[in-house]
């Protein structure tokens, strides 16, 4: 999730503010008398006392090859990827593609595990003859969303390969 920042972390606290400065402040719900606020400093100690905190989500994306270009897929329990979490976030949906060549027939399905544990109640799967999961079988996540910390390390295996499938890669959305 996102990293919580006191207001008066905020370097350069201490500039005067002139008649000129804005400073927009959004979540005060009743109106609120800011004179003798002259000093950034002054005001954000205000603010800090008068308002509720405020978290901040960044939205990602990370792509993970799980396949090269040219061999073709191979189903098995082989982990074929991985990633070590070195933020916290929280994964809010999963796709997977094939960017070379469509199984010709069969599907091709992903699991992924956190810290050795599913994180699918439905896994991803690509239809013969198509390129993704967004037409296929969409990925149902085991909780919406599945959160994680620093050193959660996630791997990768191929299900099912269908035939001749080649470049395959996961895509997972989130929040840090």
């Amino acid at each position: 999730m996102a990293d919580d920042v006191l207001i008066s972390q905020i370097p350069d606290a201490a500039l005067a503010l002139s008649g000129t400065d804005f400073v927009e402040i959004e979540q005060i719900s009743t109106p609120t008398n800011l004179s003798g606020k002259t000093t950034l400093a002054a005001l954000l100690a205000y603010i800090e006392g008068n308002l509720t905190p405020i978290t901040i989500v960044y939205p990602v994306s990370l792509t993970i090859a799980l396949s090269d270009l040219t061999t073709a897929l191979v189903s098995g329990a082989t982990v074929v990827g991985g990633w070590v979490a070195d933020y916290n976030g929280a994964i809010t949906a999963a796709m997977i593609s094939v960017v070379m060549a469509q199984s010709s027939s069969g599907a091709v399905t992903v699991d992924c595990k956190k810290n050795g544990v599913s994180i699918f109640t439905t896994k991803p799967s690509i239809d013969a003859l198509e390129n993704s999961s967004l037409t296929g079988t969409q990925a149902v996540l085991v909780t919406n969303p599945v959160t994680f910390v620093a050193g959660d390390k996630f791997t990768f295996t191929i299900d099912t390969a269908g035939t001749g499938a080649k470049g395959l890669q996961i895509t997972l959305k989130g929040i840090r």
